[in-house]
């Protein structure tokens, strides 16, 4: 409870991180709203206080509508790093403009929705919700070795669902369930676990990054090829993307041992 106070806090700070435009202000409040969800589904008893679904519910909202700014800030500086170790000879058409100006936009567009759902009233109620939450709790009966058993165990499951069926959508399922795991084992004060998972959640958000960019990079090749420019630049980019992809797969195994 004492985590959930804290985390709530820590809301309403990031929150002036972003309507300030620090640096990193949105990615930290995505993280935040993240931290509260992964607590509040860790442990059956607590979600099922009165408010505690919606909550979850609210966060969810709350992270996706930060996620629209954060993956475009993601690719900005994934382009813009790219583009930096390419030989100028390789960068062909309009690749500079159509990564880095086009996903710059996009952040600031993202940015926007952002500020317009930290000022409404839905989000001031989720905050007093998080508030009530915590008071509704401080009688109950909450283990945090449970919750933190609860989400080894929900872990384990999507791992194994992900060794029978590799796909990157069953590693992205595993990269969430290691993160709550992580955020859970924090709270309650399990750092060896917490670094274990971290670890997972590391090379599997590496690999996300991988599949959302050669997503974007094929998006906007055909739009470039439908202007008649050179793609050459963006086929490069998808195939470096891709085989991060598999070095990251292949270091999966090593990382998920650390967490038996």
């Amino acid at each position: 409870m004492r985590a959930l106070v804290r985390l709530t806090d820590d809301l309403v700070e990031r929150d002036r991180w972003v309507r300030e435009h620090r640096p990193d202000g949105v990615h930290q409040m995505r993280v935040t709203s993240r931290r509260i969800r992964s607590l509040l589904r860790s442990h059956p008893a607590l979600l099922a206080l009165p408010g505690g679904e919606h909550l979850e519910r609210e966060l969810r909202e709350l992270a996706a509508t930060l996620g629209v700014a954060r993956d475009a800030e993601v690719l900005t500086k994934r382009y813009r790093k790219a583009l930096e170790d390419l030989p100028e000879e390789l960068i062909r058409g309009r690749a500079h403009d159509r990564l880095i100006s086009n996903t710059e936009a996009a952040y600031t567009r993202g940015l926007r929705r952002v500020i317009l759902a930290l000022d409404s009233e839905r989000y001031f109620r989720l905050l007093d919700g998080l508030d009530d939450l915590a008071a509704a709790a401080v009688d109950g009966d909450f283990s945090a070795a449970a919750s933190v058993a609860h989400a080894r165990h929900t872990l384990r499951k999507a791992a194994r669902k992900a060794r029978r069926e590799p796909s990157d959508e069953h590693f992205h399922s595993v990269r969430k369930k290691a993160k709550q795991l992580r955020y859970v084992a924090e709270a309650a004060g399990k750092h060896k676990v917490a670094k274990r998972a971290k670890a997972v959640q590391t090379v599997l958000g590496d690999h996300q990054d991988s599949v959302v960019s050669r997503a974007h990079l094929l998006q906007v090749a055909d739009k470039a090829a439908a202007a008649g420019e050179d793609t050459f630049t963006y086929g490069l980019l998808w195939q470096r993307d891709q085989l991060e992809a598999e070095r990251l797969e292949h270091r999966l195994p090593h990382v998920m041992r650390g967490l038996k």
